[in-house]
């Protein structure tokens, strides 16, 4: 769990720790927070933000998070799907795990939301995303 927030350019909030690692957050994170000093943990937006404890790069992963937070467009998750045709010019029409995994790692980045809601939102287009990453 620790390295998870320690790895995350944005922090984490504790659903979203949940749903990623499929168990129950709160209780250790409180212990890592409070008697073990290992991670911090800050309010945003009535919430609770779990971040590094270094300083620079909590300060990195709070500043992400509140900038991830002002952007007015919001969509269902599912719209942040690639669609058959950008899969395709993606990957040369052969659709195999690590083509996916590669395109989910270039979305995660450009990619925030809330947990809560289900809503998700990209900060650039994907064609943008796309292009920045070719050649």
């Amino acid at each position: 769990m620790e390295a998870f927030v320690q790895a995350s350019p944005n922090g984490y909030y504790a659903p979203e720790l949940t749903d990623v690692l499929h168990v129950e957050v709160q209780e250790p994170l409180r212990h890592l927070v409070r008697q073990q000093h290992r991670l911090s943990r800050s309010a945003i937006g009535g919430r609770f933000l779990y971040t590094s404890m270094d300083s620079a790069l909590r300060r990195r992963q709070t500043l992400a998070r509140r900038s991830a937070q002002q952007l007015p467009v919001a969509v269902h998750s599912e719209a942040l799907e690639l669609s058959a045709d950008e899969l395709q010019a993606v990957t040369g029409g052969k659709k195999n795990a690590a083509v996916i995994e590669q395109i989910a790692h270039l979305l995660e980045h450009e990619t925030a939301g809330d947990p809560i809601k289900d809503l998700k939102w990209r900060r650039r287009a994907t064609r943008k995303i796309a292009s920045n990453s070719v050649g």
